[in-house]
């Protein structure tokens, strides 16, 4: 049989299609490399105390977006199309975790891919091009993207709405708008933001009929928000989860230290200083050069959404991932002014691309954080795995432990994926230690050591260690 050759016009076909398409397959193919081994890791933090085990009921009871088809208090009050979609998958498929992470790694590709095509669309290839290439290599979105956790869906259809706004595509636009806000309570801030944005650029059509069209649109996730409200409290005698009500305030010390955290996370932790620094400098080139700046909508929308979002952050409860819808809005626009101000001097415009992209990537690729904002859970998870499954060897299920957060749920679910055995140990949190039989510290917790009170009651069975990541395991000495 004759060998088989590439003709010239096939060559030249493939040559076209990885120079039209060559970023968005390497990004994709960069983050599923980048996954691939962190399929298998268990559960952590809220992934295994809220969003898994309500999930878990879901597939359970049957997959369904009505409040009524499952406890408030599994849901925390949510709205529930991120447990409809991750529990259907599990209905279908099965509960092995390295199967259920494949869905966020899918939606995180979606997100890519939307992200790039959506760019070239509305501003540049250069712009889609560079942001793409920036929001890929974010230590942020690398840990999100195969946790069972809401913010990556949720910028998927923050960003397609956005891309349906510009066009005054408004049924397409109330569509995943919708999505976007019974995907999370966040989405319903980001319809606020374009009803502000339309009415402030419009506000001279106010008496026509024109203007009140795109209103209907608009009003239509906000309606069904409100529906979900209703069905809430038909079914749970409350409209909102109490719990999470208690963490609204305006208490000065907590706003600005949440300020300071969101603002932070958004642009200047991780490298993404570099970021900002060039955004800075390319809007200082353009003024000086008094032009007038492109996209500019585009940039008065994302400024608009992103303060919002970091106004709602302020008074809500708040962890880092909550400003992972903003990142893409950031590198955007700071791209759009990056383009217009150095395109034409090549050398200076690659060579700062480069040192934008390498120095986040720098930090994804080797901090090693104590929570799942970066790639640092794949270094504490296993040592985690290894201390329940030396645990599980020495046959205590009898003991009484105390650990704190990661360690409690890793010793007492099993569904967390840390178990051989289909049954927990019996736990209880810390600082509560009187009545236990054996205390675990670990890395992502509070506690560094044993208070000093309890050194001479507890002895040192075994540390673990990977990389910065510790865990010690305390045998209660027996009284003599």
């Amino acid at each position: 049989m004759a060998p088989f050759h590439f003709q010239p016009n096939q060559m030249n076909n493939i040559k076209h299609f990885l120079i039209k398409y060559g970023v968005i397959i390497g990004c994709v193919f960069f983050i599923v490399l980048i996954k691939i081994p962190h399929l298998n890791l268990p559960y952590s933090w809220d992934e295994a105390w809220s969003y898994v085990p309500a999930v878990i009921k879901m597939a359970e009871n049957g997959p369904s977006i009505l409040p009524a088809s499952i406890g408030i208090h599994d849901t925390k009050g949510h709205p529930l199309l991120f447990y409809f979609i991750i529990s259907g998958w599990i209905k279908l498929f099965t509960t092995q975790i390295w199967w259920v992470r494949i869905m966020p790694l899918l939606i995180s590709i979606i997100l890519l891919v939307a992200i790039y095509f959506i760019l070239i669309k509305q501003t540049s290839k250069p712009v889609a091009n560079t942001s793409t290439i920036l929001f890929t290599v974010q230590s942020l979105f690398l840990a999100q993207a195969t946790l069972i956790l809401p913010e990556v869906l949720l910028t998927l259809f923050l960003f397609v709405s956005i891309h349906y706004f510009l066009l005054n595509r408004w049924s397409l636009f109330a569509l995943f708008s919708t999505l976007m806000v019974l995907t999370k309570e966040t989405g319903l801030v980001f319809v606020m933001g374009f009803g502000l944005f339309y009415l402030v650029e419009n506000r001279h059509k106010i008496s026509t009929k024109q203007f009140w069209i795109p209103i209907l649109f608009l009003s239509i996730p906000v309606l069904i928000y409100v529906l979900h409200l209703i069905l809430t409290y038909k079914a749970h005698g409350t409209f909102f989860f109490n719990d999470h009500l208690n963490y609204l305030t305006l208490e000065k010390g907590k706003l600005f230290r949440v300020l300071k955290s969101s603002t932070g996370i958004l642009f200047t932790r991780y490298g993404r200083n570099t970021i900002s620094a060039v955004a800075i400098l390319s809007l200082f080139i353009i003024m000086i050069r008094k032009e007038k700046i492109n996209k500019s909508k585009i940039l008065l929308l994302f400024i608009t959404q992103i303060i919002l979002l970091t106004i709602f952050t302020l008074v809500n409860f708040y962890t880092y991932r909550y400003m992972l819808p903003a990142f893409p809005l950031f590198i955007t626009l700071s791209m759009i002014l990056f383009h217009q101000a150095l395109y034409r001097t090549k050398f200076l415009y690659f060579s700062l691309i480069v040192v934008i992209v390498l120095l986040p990537l720098y930090y994804s690729l080797t901090k090693n954080g104590k929570t799942d904002i970066d790639l640092g859970y794949a270094t504490y998870l296993p040592v985690h795995k290894e201390m329940v499954e030396f645990c599980e060897k020495e046959n205590w299920d009898d003991k009484i432990f105390a650990a704190e957060f990661n360690m409690v749920l890793a010793l007492r679910d099993p569904f967390t994926g840390y178990h051989s055995k289909k049954q927990g140990f019996k736990l209880q949190n810390i600082p509560s230690i009187e009545n236990a039989d054996i205390i675990v510290l670990d890395s992502t917790g509070e506690w560094d050591k044993l208070p000093e009170n309890q050194i001479n009651k507890f002895k040192l069975i075994k540390r673990f260690e990977n990389k910065n990541h510790w865990g010690e395991i305390y045998l209660r000495i027996p009284e003599s």
